[in-house]
């Protein structure tokens, strides 16, 4: 009889730990999902303000082509580096997840 006392109250404290793993399971996984929410908005700022920088910097080319036009280029790498953000802006506003609206959450 005693040792059946002891295998069930073993049972109980397995039960009493699994019930403790899986709250905290649950607790790091809001957390994670937070997160996540605040990494993609920051991501979606950053990309935000890279579009209007390459707006802007392309919208003022023109007017820096003719101080240039003179010889070489002076800073190719700028361009590219120019070139493969607002090609990275575009990427990203295509395949961004779309914000849910506070009913989806």
């Amino acid at each position: 009889m005693s040792r059946l006392k002891s295998l069930a109250s073993h049972k109980q404290l397995l039960i009493a730990e699994s019930e403790l793993n899986r709250a905290q399971l649950a607790a790091e996984y809001r957390n994670f999902s937070e997160e996540t929410c605040r990494l993609v908005s920051q991501a979606s700022t950053i990309g935000s303000l890279t579009s209007a920088a390459v707006t802007i910097v392309t919208a003022l080319t023109p007017f820096g082509r003719k101080a240039a036009s003179s010889g070489t280029e002076h800073f190719p790498w700028f361009k590219s580096l120019l070139k493969s953000a607002g090609l990275c802006t575009v990427i990203w506003r295509a395949f961004r997840p779309r914000s849910r609206s506070p009913a989806e959450k």
